[in-house]
């Protein structure tokens, strides 16, 4: 568009102001009084050139491309602005898909209009920093110049005439030459990085015209040499396109270079114009078209790869508007609310919260739309289009356009998978997965909160620990699956004796625990542990088989027995421990006097360590006698503890703590180094072999290396292995019945007599004893204080007898203190008996000479 069709009070000014630098050069090469002026117009140009005749001089040139249209030639040596500009505007464009920063700055008497168009701030720094350093003498001493320029240019009313004039000479102020290099040496550097990034050509018209040419980097571009090559926008003015930069506008115009021949040349990659202008210096940066759609290409290249990487992407992602709406989804995010694209584009996120995440969704993006954070990352449930609920992990980041437009993008993942798996491990944390009871920590929590409540209300609050009792022993025998069956089953029938509010647990292994307030029910607490023994000791039915199970249980109350939870715990597992000692399958409340007897255990668990060293073990030996015979034919062994300050220790104390410490493997060793030592003694002293029967733990015939144990005691001792006898008990068949049938073999291969202890009190089966190589059983105390009493005792009794001696196994009953018992055994076939009727256990010596007093035919007992 010409300009001369642009009214005066909208006149653009263009470039710079003229300035002195000695010489002119007129792109035209005729003065304005030339051949192609039109008479009528008076010469504006003219007058300038005489206003400014006594300080400037002049010199001609023509160049004959400039005759080829009459449109407004720019080579680049100007910019068209309006005047009307603000003093100071920044803004942002895109162009050709790029960012651009283009500062407009109005520099008060030295260039009424500055422009750079830039990727980068270093630029616009520069500019505004030269503008900083115009002095306030400096813009005083040219206003008044100035302003006599530009009267004369606004009463013009031939503008384009006076554009092609003066669109094409640029001369520099004398005042200014110095400020201009400075500015020059530092803006240099900045603008060559600029051009070298997009890969343009730069062209410079300074001080000499003559000097100035052009160095285009695109490939066929002959004749284009000096700086007199016009650029014609073909489509529209150049000055449109430079206005719609300006504006933000996203344009691409296609441009010809005129050749030194005159003749337009059509170019297949074109010229991008665009201006930079600093004082007096004035950049053209061109960027070749081709190099734009190359980068365009690579630009379409990268965008296909992200529209390919968003389509296909396991994670959801939208965009979303100012408002939050929807604007993009991927596959992956309708799929995960179940909504095609078109059902979410325009709609709210927040629309497809569940009911009670609808607030906290809203409000996380308020605070991205408020500024208050610029991405955020949340858990929330959402409703699916089928109506299921999906808990969804967003990521949300704010992106901001075009100044305050606010968008942003989410990254949506469908967790419910990891949420259920959460709740499943948080939940197995606090509960027992086979019982689906709560556990210890779960428990230890309870028991902390409901003694702080109780000690707040002034309650009592009353706890009961429950052990089962042999539950190792069938857990081992009959595997580990039948196991977990009677623990499942033990604890349903545990919740059906407890209170709504009550707290079981299962502490670990076969220990439960009950927490409960004593107020609450009008049972005490030891009934209510009696309760659960009682449906505990009925049979369980596993696999089509009948087993039977006790428990043991041990009651404590907050505050009578404790202050603090595992004080409270520590009592309650104390009664419970008393509980089995005291036989198993009964109630025991903690108590001062179980507290001493607990101080007293961990006493002798102490100094029971150090007893073998200080000699006080020592064997005692009690006597069994034939029924047939009446004759003394075997000395049981029995361990006793002399302690220096409680006197003597009671077998039934300290075997289960030697046991519980592992201290019964070298005490067992002593005790069949003494007892075989003790056999050989009484057949030195009488000259007449006699057995000795030893007990022998499940603890030492489980090691490895008791078989061998056993053999070189009867080595060292010269004892012949037939008048030892190792009696076993029942439960060692419970845990472990084909190794202890192998280990029975192996000790039978040594020669030693083999008896099962306490008969008829565990859990063997009779298929495994016809295999095991037994000598003879000893029928468990128990059955004979029942033939005191009316009922099957002595019935049972002979039913083992003719059991056993079916097996060939002699038959020994333990336990006889009276007359009647005694008389009775005689009438079942017993073939030996052991009690208090017949001679306590007594000390080496004096079963020594029991033994002489035997052989030598005296007795120290009534007649069989």
């Amino acid at each position: 568009m010409p300009l001369s069709t642009f009214r005066s009070s909208e006149f653009y000014q263009i470039g710079g102001r003229v300035r002195s630098a000695g010489n002119f050069a007129t792109k035209s090469g005729t003065l304005p009084n030339g051949p192609n002026r039109e008479s009528s117009r008076p010469n504006y140009c003219s007058l300038i050139l005489k206003q400014a005749s006594r300080r400037y001089s002049l010199k001609e040139r023509r160049d004959s491309s400039d005759e080829v249209s009459g449109e407004m030639n720019l080579t680049g040596s100007a910019i068209v602005k309006r005047i009307r500009e603000p003093r100071h505007t920044r803004r942002l464009v895109v162009l050709l898909g790029l960012t651009w920063l283009v500062l407009l700055g109005c520099l008060g008497g030295i260039l009424h209009r500055l422009v750079v168009i830039s990727n980068s701030y270093e630029q616009m720094f520069t500019a505004e920093m030269w503008q900083k350093d115009l002095s306030r003498q400096t813009q005083v001493a040219f206003k008044k110049q100035v302003q006599e320029w530009k009267d004369m240019l606004l009463r013009g009313r031939d503008a384009e005439d006076l554009a092609r004039y003066t669109s094409n000479f640029l001369a520099r102020q004398a005042e200014t030459a110095e400020l201009a290099e400075r500015l020059h040496r530092e803006a240099v550097p900045e603008l060559r990085a600029l051009v070298e990034q997009f890969q343009a050509a730069h062209r410079q018209v300074g001080r000499n015209y003559e000097k100035a040419r052009v160095a285009y980097q695109t490939s066929g571009a002959e004749g284009y040499r000096t700086a007199d090559h016009m650029v014609r926008g073909q489509d529209r003015p150049l000055t449109e396109l430079i206005d719609e930069i300006v504006a933000g506008l996203d344009r691409r115009v296609e441009a010809r270079r005129t050749a030194l021949s005159g003749q337009l040349r059509d170019l297949a990659d074109g010229v991008l114009v665009v201006l930079v202008l600093v004082a007096a210096l004035y950049y053209l940066i061109a960027r070749t078209l081709r190099g734009l759609r190359r980068a365009g290409q690579s630009l379409s290249e990268s965008e296909e790869t992200m529209h390919r990487v968003f389509l296909n992407s396991r994670v959801g992602i939208a965009t979303m508007d100012e408002q939050g709406c929807i604007s993009h989804a991927n596959p992956a995010a309708c799929e995960i609310l179940g909504y095609s694209r078109k059902e979410l584009a325009g709609r709210l996120w927040s629309q497809f919260a569940a009911t009670e995440d609808v607030a906290s969704a809203q409000k996380a993006l308020e605070s991205l739309k408020a500024g208050v954070t610029r991405t955020y990352t949340a858990e929330h449930r959402y409703v699916r289009k089928d109506g299921a609920s999906v808990w969804i992990r967003k990521s949300v980041s704010s992106l901001r356009f075009g100044g305050n437009r606010l968008h942003s993008v989410a990254f949506c993942e469908d967790i419910t998978e990891q949420r259920r798996l959460s709740e499943e491990l948080a939940e197995l944390a606090f509960l027992d997965t086979l019982t689906r009871l709560p556990n210890r920590a779960s428990f230890d929590r309870a028991l902390e909160a409901a003694i702080a409540e109780c000690r707040t209300g002034g309650r009592s609050l009353a706890l009961i620990c429950f052990d089962l009792d042999g539950f190792k022993l069938i857990n081992d025998t009959c595997g580990r699956g039948t196991g977990d069956v009677i623990l499942k089953e033990a604890a349903e029938r545990m919740k059906c004796c407890v209170g709504r509010g009550d707290v079981l647990a299962r502490l670990g292994g076969d220990e439960f625990a009950l927490l409960f307030e004593p107020a609450e029910t009008p049972y005490t607490p030891t009934e209510i542990a009696r309760v659960v023994l009682d449906q505990l000791s009925l049979p369980f039915i596993v696999a089509a088989r009948e087993l039977f199970v006790t428990a043991s249980a041990g009651v404590s109350v907050y505050p009578r027995d404790a202050s603090d939870a595992q004080e409270l715990l520590r009592k309650a597992d104390a009664a419970m421990y008393s509980a089995k000692m005291a036989g198993r399958n009964g109630v025991v409340e903690f108590s001062r006097e179980l507290e001493r007897a607990r101080g007293r255990r961990l006493e002798l668990e102490t100094d029971l360590r150090h007893a073998l060293d200080r000699n006080e073990i020592a064997l005692w030996f009690q006597p069994i006698y034939a029924v047939k015979t009446q004759k003394l034919v075997r000395f049981e062994a029995l361990c006793r503890w002399h302690h220096p300050v409680l006197g003597m220790i009671s077998p039934m104390e300290l075997i289960p703590i030697a046991e519980e410490t592992g201290l019964i493997v070298s005490i067992g060793r002593y005790v069949l180094q003494e007892a075989c030592g003790f056999a050989v003694a009484c057949r030195s002293a009488s000259g007449i072999p006699i057995q000795v029967a030893v007990n022998v733990s499940t603890l030492q015939i489980d090691r490895p290396d008791f078989v061998a144990t056993v053999s070189e005691v009867l080595a060292q001792s010269g004892l012949e292995p037939s008048l030892l006898d190792l009696e076993l008990t029942e439960s060692l068949l419970l845990r472990n019945p084909d190794g202890s049938v192998r280990r029975m073999h192996e000790l039978k291969a040594l020669g030693v007599r083999l008896s099962i202890d306490d008969f008829g009190t565990g859990y063997s089966s009779l298929s495994y004893l016809q295999k095991m190589p037994i000598d003879g059983i000893k029928i468990d105390r128990s059955f004979v204080a029942d033939l005191d009493q009316p009922g099957p005792g002595l019935t049972l009794i002979r039913s083992i007898v003719a059991m056993a001696h079916a097996l060939r196994m002699g038959v020994v009953a333990e336990g006889v203190e009276t007359d009647f018992q005694m008389s009775q055994l005689v009438t079942t076939g017993c073939d030996e008996l052991q009690g208090f009727r017949l001679g306590r256990p007594e000390p080496e010596a004096v079963a020594l000479t029991r033994y002489l007093t035997e052989v030598d035919g005296s007795r120290m007992c009534e007649p069989l």
